[in-house]
């Protein structure tokens, strides 16, 4: 992961917010996180873009750089999906369409079914 990351991580976290029609509170303190943890560029035009629609999910995907980065955009998704109780079929949705423009072997449950 890289410093070209940061947009697009960024992006996908305020995308996945807004994937039911609204974000809360909890999913703007989840934002808040992914934007801590990896830096904090200007934001502000990446709002408005988002806003307007203007930005894919698969566009977003294939500008990560490597696994690391496309694992944390749907770790950082899935957070922030749940962030205000268990997602629904709007986030589920729009989860499901990351993975798919991630490359479609994100299983979140992966660790835990390992132990079995």
């Amino acid at each position: 992961m890289n410093a070209t990351d940061h947009a697009p991580l960024i992006a996908i976290a305020m995308l996945a917010a807004r994937a039911d029609g609204s974000s809360g509170s909890a999913e703007q303190r989840a934002i808040d996180a992914v934007v801590a943890k990896i830096g904090s560029p200007d934001v502000s035009k990446l709002a408005e873009q988002v806003e307007a629609g203007q930005i894919k999910v698969a566009e977003l995907a294939a500008r990560l750089s490597d696994d690391e980065a496309r694992q944390t955009a749907y770790d950082g998704a899935l957070a922030i999906c749940n962030a205000d109780g268990a997602a629904n079929a709007a986030e589920l949705a729009f989860l499901e369409e990351l993975r798919g423009a991630l490359g479609g072997d994100r299983d979140p449950l992966r660790p835990l079914r390992a132990r079995d």
